[in-house]
Formats: structure tokens, C-alpha cells, sequence
């Protein structure tokens, strides 16, 4: 009886807990973007003209030129910066 009662309240906890166990969360990978000029990199962040300028120029995140001065980011690249 005693063993009955015990198996029983073992049995309803463990229901509970499966019922309350959170599901998997499977995160989809970011599709890489590019992000053209400083304006571009301002509105991705978001932030001011002046503070984009100053991330670029600080070398925290990574861009690359067309031309002499046309500049474009990728959106994975300018995420790890900001996270460094």
C-alpha cells in the first residue's frame, strides 16, 4: 500500500515535469548581409552618422572599399564587433 502511494507521487511528479519541460529551441543561422556606406551601417545599428564614422574608423568593425570612397559591411561581421 505504502509502496503504491509512493509510485504514485513519484509518477505524477515526473508527469510534471515532462509536461513542464520547455522546448527545444532550434536558432536559424543569420543570413549575411551586406550593409552599404555609413549611412547604411547607421541605420543597421541603429545610431547617429558621427558614431558609425567613428566605429569604422576605430577598426571594431571590419569594412571593405569600392573605390575611393564607397565603403560596405556585412551585417555578421559588424554584429561581432559591437559584441568585442
Amino acid at each position: 500500500m505504502v509502496f503504491d502511494t509512493l509510485f504514485n507521487i513519484l509518477a505524477d511528479k515526473v508527469a510534471e515535469r515532462i509536461n513542464n519541460k520547455p522546448a527545444l529551441v532550434i536558432e536559424q543561422p543569420k543570413q549575411r548581409v551586406k550593409v552599404y556606406g555609413i549611412r547604411g551601417l547607421a541605420e543597421y545599428i541603429p545610431c547617429c552618422l558621427a558614431t558609425a564614422q567613428k566605429l569604422k574608423n576605430s577598426g571594431k568593425i571590419r569594412f571593405y572599399k569600392i573605390g575611393n570612397n564607397k565603403v560596405f559591411f556585412y551585417s555578421d561581421e559588424i554584429d561581432n564587433g559591437l559584441q568585442n
